[in-house]
Parts: C-alpha cells; sequence; structure tokens
C-alpha cells in the first residue's frame, strides 16, 4: 500500500510539473492538420526583439519519414509575404510587430501541404514551427 502511495504521489507530481512547464513556456506542442504529416509549435517572448518592435517566425521543413531538410520549399505567412527555405531547410520571417492572428503553410512539390492553425503573433514573440511533410501518394488526374 506504500508503494502505491508512492507511485500516486510521483505520478501527479509529474503531472503538476509538465503542467506547469506547458504553460509557463508555452513548451513544444505537436499538431496534426487535414493532411498527413505534423509540425511542432513553440512560443518564447525575446526582449531584444521587444525593443525593435517586431517579432520572428522561423524553423525548419523536413520530409515526416526520412527527417531529411527540404530545400526550396514554399512558406507563406498568411497573406503577408511568402518565402523559400534554404538549402538546409530553414526558413524565417522577420516581420515588424503584428498584433493578430495569423497561419503558416509549407509546400513542397511531391509533397502534402501543412498548415498550421491560427496563432497570435506579439511584439516580442520569438516563434519556431517545424513542418514534418509526407510524399503525396495521391493519383495524378488529368
Amino acid at each position: 500500500m506504500k508503494k502505491n502511495l508512492v507511485s500516486t504521489i510521483r505520478l501527479n507530481t509529474c503531472l503538476i510539473l509538465f503542467t506547469l512547464t506547458m504553460s509557463c513556456n508555452q513548451g513544444v506542442i505537436y499538431n496534426r492538420s487535414y493532411n498527413p504529416g505534423y509540425y511542432q509549435f513553440s512560443k518564447k517572448f525575446n526582449k531584444n526583439l521587444n525593443q525593435q518592435d517586431s517579432s520572428v517566425v522561423y524553423g525548419y521543413i523536413k520530409d515526416a519519414v526520412t527527417k531529411e531538410p527540404l530545400n526550396y520549399a514554399s512558406i507563406k505567412l498568411d497573406d503577408h509575404s511568402k518565402i523559400k527555405s534554404d538549402a538546409k531547410g530553414t526558413y524565417r520571417f522577420k516581420e515588424p510587430y503584428i498584433s493578430e492572428k495569423i497561419f503558416l503553410t509549407a509546400n513542397y512539390i511531391g509533397y502534402r501541404k501543412m498548415e498550421t492553425h491560427r496563432f497570435l503573433v506579439s511584439k516580442g514573440d520569438s516563434i519556431r514551427i517545424d513542418f514534418y511533410l509526407y510524399l503525396d501518394d495521391r493519383p495524378i488526374i488529368d
């Protein structure tokens, strides 16, 4: 009985610590969209960006199976701007302060498109979104 009580206390402590970590740091969250694949989202406050009245959204685009970077993939930030990832699959939007909810879309030839949920970008935010795309196995129809 004493072992069960100790196990329960340890489990509850772990759950409380996990909950506090997720709510304080807005830690990493995996999300799925309507297509196969997923993205990893984390948001932190950067005081250096806050002084410049700006925010940054950055990350990687990778193959979901091999974890290889997808170079020169397209990333669209809502309707504000569109860029390509570099040879290592990384991208970076350095935007002025945006006080609205936006979303990102990642697209690569031969892969399924991935769209994030809408999220709020505020002054000083440093947001990392890593996309993991799956090959598009749907048949081509003329």
